[in-house]
């Protein structure tokens, strides 16, 4: 656990657009000192040309009085400078809480950080992506197509209207050449946390949380976002108004115009991992021989529908696509023997638990 301090800027990532302010102002107090010094010096002179009598001999001036005009102005000057400075660092303060503060590292992989964070207007709870091109064997100019190519996709991925996507929240460049996507957390358990807490769903549950995810899926691979990275950690379970066991899913992709690709194959079979998964209890790798899979699958006893469903998206390749992953789990519902997973069951199954996690 990070500890954060709103002044400290090493517990913090920093979006670039807040740098170049805290440059700005930086700079903007170098020139304010530099006038200031320059204008109280002239002034000084001023007087001292004034007062020296050898100087006054040679230039003869109108009778002096015991007034001067240059303490005033150089009292002037200094006032004006001092509530400058005042204003610039009241206005460095103001900026210091809106950097995204490094709570808790989650993960760390290939030159990746993901962070839980806070989004500084809000308060709300988020998840941070940053990616250190330094940490990885690829060069500086083809990481800087990489970082360009994650910004246009994330800011892709926050056009999406699927009430099941999580929010992306900001996306852009941070210091040290970083850059950085912030998605919203959600709300609930995540599905790696549903299953160790309350072990294997029953198919009918599993498929109703299912087609919430392949609604986000289905709407990300309308908007060209493929390689979505689906896994159970990325997928929350919780209530929305008066929806209980509502998914929300975190989904990032490439973009199909500069990928130039549309296969949705490795969406899909991640979907059927992440099924499988909730269904038996444990989670199956991407790595394990589909042999494994069937047998699995065979284990569970699973109705027609979801058992060839599943074996589908598992063996789906480039070559030979699938129908669209929604088409599939409406297959996979109508195939249910039933009685089928609503709202109401939902509600009941949490309010049987809610003693359970009051008391842990």
């Amino acid at each position: 656990m990070v500890v954060y301090h709103p002044g400290d800027i090493r517990a913090t990532l920093w979006p670039k657009r807040l740098l170049e302010v805290r440059r700005k102002l930086t700079r903007s107090s170098v020139i304010i000192v530099a006038l200031g010094l320059l204008a109280l010096s002239g002034n000084a002179f001023w007087v001292w040309h004034d007062r020296n009598e050898f100087i006054a001999a040679l230039n003869p001036s109108a009778p002096r009085t015991w007034f001067h005009p240059a303490p005033v102005n150089s009292l002037l000057i200094a006032v004006i400078m001092l509530y400058a400075l005042r204003q610039i660092t009241k206005t460095r303060r103001k900026l210091a809480p809106l950097g995204y503060p490094l709570l808790e590292a989650e993960e760390k992989y290939r030159g990746v950080e993901v962070w839980t964070s806070v989004e500084p207007l809000t308060k709300r709870p988020a998840m941070l992506y940053m990616i250190h091109p330094d940490r990885s064997g690829i060069g500086r100019d083809a990481w800087r197509e990489v970082s360009h190519r994650w910004v246009r996709r994330s800011e892709k991925a926050r056009r999406l209207n699927s009430p099941h996507v999580a929010r992306v929240l900001d996306a852009g460049y941070a210091q040290h050449e970083r850059f950085y996507t912030v998605v919203e957390m959600p709300r609930g358990l995540r599905f790696d946390e549903l299953v160790r807490e309350h072990g294997a769903l029953p198919v009918n549950r599993a498929v109703f949380l299912m087609a919430q995810v392949a609604h986000a899926v289905q709407e990300a691979h309308a908007a060209g976002l493929f390689g979505l990275a689906l896994h159970p950690r990325h997928c929350w379970v919780g209530s929305r108004s008066s929806n209980v066991d509502w998914v929300t899913v975190m989904v990032s992709g490439h973009c199909v115009d500069e990928e130039a690709t549309t296969d949705a194959a490795p969406d899909q079979r991640a979907f059927a991992l992440i099924l499988l998964g909730l269904l038996s209890g444990t989670w199956p790798s991407a790595q394990d021989a589909v042999a494994a899979h069937d047998a699995a699958i065979e284990r569970l006893a699973l109705p027609y529908g979801v058992a060839s469903a599943l074996r589908r998206c598992l063996r789906a390749t480039a070559s030979d696509p699938l129908p669209p992953i929604d088409e599939l789990v409406r297959g996979m519902w109508a195939s249910l023997p039933g009685p089928f997973w609503n709202n109401d069951l939902a509600e009941a199954w949490w309010n049987d638990r809610k003693p359970e996690r009051e008391s842990a």
